[in-house]
This record gives C-alpha cells, structure tokens and sequence, in this order.
C-alpha cells in the first residue's frame, strides 16, 4: 500500500509493462494486434526511463535508478524482443492468411453455389467458340454477375502480379499467371486475385472419392493478398476444385488424384521438383486452421497429426459433404 501511495506512477508502469509481457507469452498472437503492443510497451519504457529517477530521487529510502541501471534494463527487454516479437509477427502474417483464405472461400463458394442454383451446373453455363474452345469466357461474364469485381482482366494481364509463382521449396514456376491465357482473371475489391480455368466442359473429371470430386471441372486460382509478397503457393496463393457441384479445397482428405495433399502440400526435397506443390495446402489451412506445414514434417490427414505439437493419433478431416469442416475464427 505504502508503495503504491508513494509511487503510483513507478508501480502502474511497472504492473503494465509486466502485464504486456504476459500476454505476449501466455496468449497466442492472433488475439491481439502485436504492433500496438509494441508501440504501447515502447511508450510506457520511454515514460519509465524520464520520470522513475526523479521520482524515486524524492521518495525517501528508495534510491533512484541511475543511467547505467536504466540503459541495462533497456538492453536487456530490447534483446528478449529481438527474439520474440519476430516470431510474433510471422505468426500475426500466418493468421491474416487464414482470415482472408476463409473469407474469400465463404464469399466465392456461396456465389458459385447462387450461380449453379439460378442458371444450373457449370458444364450447362459454356458456350464453345473457336476462339475458346473451352467457353472461359462464358465462364467470366457469367461469374461477373455475382461478385464484386474491382478489375476484370478476362484472358489478360494486370490482375495478378507479373511474376512467376514459387513453390513451397522456393522452385520457381516456368509459367507467369499473369500473363497465362489459359486463365480468365479478376481481381476482388478487397485486393484478392482470382484465376479461373475449365479443362472439361462435361465436367466428369474423377479426382476422388466424394461427388463433388467425381465431378471437376477444372480449377479456382486465388492469391488472397494480391500483388503483395510472397507470391508462394501455400503460403498466400492457394487452389480450389472448379467442380459441377461447387469449389472444393484442394488437398482434402478424400482427394486422391489431380492435386492431392500427399505430393502438393509437402516440404520434403523429394517434392521440390512440382512446379504447384504448395496449391494443395488449401483445405489443411480451412479445416485445421493452421500453416504449420511450414514449420515441421509428418502433418497428414492418416495419422492425427494436425499441428506440430500434436502427437497424438485420431481421425482428422472429418466431412461435411465427404469435404471436411472449416474451423470459425
């Protein structure tokens, strides 16, 4: 009490500053905005390091800190966030990832389902030309109608950006997207890229064990944060299964062909030759709500283990629709 009346100011900075560094250990990142706790705790030492002395100078029998004591104490909070504010803000980076992966699949997957309610499946929406032997262009203008489009790049560049996409391994595609006129391309308001493509107009393309996988038509491209970095499969750009029945993630557990999760969502040397390895990490990042693959081997859909730290065994994936369920935020 007697601490508390005589140096208010000494003890409430004190009690932030270790209340801040409690929650940056006991709480996960993606609870709270890691830049302002930085500017916060930064604000709160600069106030501790010009008043405390004077306070404490005036304070009888509490001897006030002097500039050797203070810098050292700067020192050495400076080298414990040198070592984990980092890795906090990898782990902000990741769950903004999620967020936007998981909302553009909600907005894209409910607009493709209204489409195929109002004009029937897609392999009902193409109209073959010479000129577009696989109807991508029935496809745009179709899809244009239900979703808000900033920018429609039809066959050509400036929806993507102009480079060649690497893959988990940082082997980089012998393609540029952006300029691929295999793929129709429109940009979202809120900045996501999106390339649709269509190799089977009957859309009978067998790549797995539910209906909707016995059913592709071909594929949906996004990378969920544009033009920014690091233009990586798995990592910001992700694909989905252009199906008859709607989008389905791309290295599910019940695919077994095309682009399955076993060869395109695994860091091991041995995959680094695939262009697209990466692209199957799609339905792992919405079903169980992490990138861990990025940091540790032996994640698969067989034995259990869905997070690094997970060492036990269960069954994983579980469907809706044979898919698996997305985790809320």
């Amino acid at each position: 009490m007697n601490c508390l009346v005589q140096n208010f100011l000494y003890c409430q900075i004190r009690l932030y500053l270790i209340l801040n560094f409690l929650l940056l250990f006991l709480f996960s990142p993606r609870f709270f905005d890691v830049t302002l706790f930085i500017r916060k705790v930064t604000t709160a030492l600069i106030i501790y390091a010009r008043h405390i002395p004077h306070i404490l100078s005036e304070t009888a029998g509490i001897p006030a800190y002097n500039g050797a004591e203070i810098t050292m104490s700067l020192c050495i909070l400076g080298i414990v966030a040198m070592n984990t504010i980092p890795a906090c803000v990898a782990e902000q980076a990741k769950n903004s990832i999620i967020i936007a992966l998981k909302r553009d699949y909600s907005i894209y997957s409910s607009g493709i389902n209204l489409a195929i309610h109002e004009n029937g499946t897609p392999n009902d929406w193409v109209t073959n030309t010479t000129s577009d032997p696989t109807g991508l262009s029935s496809i745009n203008a179709l899809l244009y109608k239900y979703f808000k489009m900033a920018q429609n790049c039809g066959f050509g560049p400036g929806c993507f950006p102009d480079v060649k996409y690497k893959n988990l391994k940082g082997v980089q595609n012998d393609t540029n997207l952006n300029q691929d006129p295999n793929y129709t391309k429109f940009r979202l308001i809120d900045g996501t890229s999106v390339a649709v493509t269509q190799w089977n107009s009957n859309c009978d393309v067998d790549w797995g064990e539910s209906f909707q996988l016995k059913n592709v038509c071909g594929l949906m491209l996004m990378d969920v944060n544009g033009d920014k970095a690091p233009n990586t499969y798995g990592m910001d750009f992700f694909g989905f299964a252009f199906t008859k029945y709607g989008l389905v993630p791309l290295g599910s557990p019940l695919q077994q062909k095309g682009y399955p999760f076993s060869g395109f969502c695994n860091t091991d040397s041995n995959a680094n030759f695939k262009y697209e390895n990466g692209l199957s990490c799609t339905a792992w990042v919405l079903y169980n709500d992490n990138m861990d693959y990025l940091d540790c081997k032996g994640l698969n859909w067989n034995n259990g283990k869905t997070t690094c730290s997970d060492k036990s065994n269960g069954n994983n994936g579980n469907s809706n629709n044979g898919q698996g369920k997305v985790k809320d935020k």
